[in-house]
C-alpha cells in the first residue's frame, strides 16, 4: 500500500462511519475526492509521459514536461471549455479516466451543460455531476 493511501484511508473511513455529522453536499465532495485520490496516486507514484503519441496536438506536448502531464492538460481544456478534448486525456494517459471524467464534470459545472454528465465513465462522478449540474 502506498504512503498516500495509508494517510487517506483513515481519514476517508473516519468521515465515511459519520455520515449524518458530514452533511449531503460534503458527502458528494468526499467521493470526489475519493476517486480523484484513486487516479491521482497513480500519476504521483510513477505515471509518466513515456509511450504518450500525442500526435500533433500541440497542448499535449507542452503537458508532456510538466510533472502531472493529464492533470495539466485537464486545466488547460478546462479553461477553454472544450469537452471533446477531455475525451482526448484517455488516449492520451491509459490510467486518466478519472482525470477526463474529472475534465468533464467541471465543465459541465461551468457551462451549465447537464448533457455532459452522460458521458462521464465514473458512475459516482456522473451522478455528482447531474446533481451539481441541476
Amino acid at each position: 500500500m502506498s504512503s498516500l493511501a495509508k494517510i487517506t484511508i483513515p481519514v476517508l473511513t473516519h468521515w465515511l462511519a459519520k455520515p449524518a455529522e458530514i452533511g449531503e453536499r460534503h458527502m458528494k465532495r468526499v467521493i470526489l475526492a475519493i476517486l480523484l485520490l484513486c487516479g491521482l496516486e497513480s500519476f504521483f507514484c510513477g505515471a509518466s509521459e513515456e509511450g504518450v503519441d500525442c500526435g500533433d496536438d500541440k497542448l499535449c506536448q507542452n503537458c508532456l514536461s510538466d510533472p502531472r502531464p493529464p492533470w495539466c492538460y485537464s486545466d488547460r481544456v478546462v479553461a477553454e471549455s472544450n469537452s471533446e478534448m477531455c475525451l482526448k486525456i484517455k488516449s492520451y494517459w491509459k490510467n486518466a479516466t478519472s482525470v477526463a471524467d474529472y475534465c468533464l464534470y467541471q465543465i459541465a459545472k461551468k457551462e451549465k451543460d447537464c448533457s455532459l454528465c452522460a458521458r462521464i465513465e465514473s458512475p459516482d462522478i456522473s451522478r455528482i455531476c447531474q446533481q451539481d449540474c441541476h
